[in-house]
């Protein structure tokens, strides 16, 4: 089953959120992200 639109863009927002980040840890930033209602996950 194709994938649609919405979830392509959904993979590539996180794509890029991800690799920002690695290049803002790679420069000494501690970087956390927002997974859902009050839930934190830091890389």
């Amino acid at each position: 089953m194709p994938e649609n639109n919405n979830n392509i863009r959904h993979q590539t927002q996180w794509a890029a959120q991800f690799a920002v980040a690695s290049e803002l840890c790679k420069r000494g930033y501690e970087v956390s992200f927002t997974l859902g209602n009050n839930t934190h996950s830091q890389i």
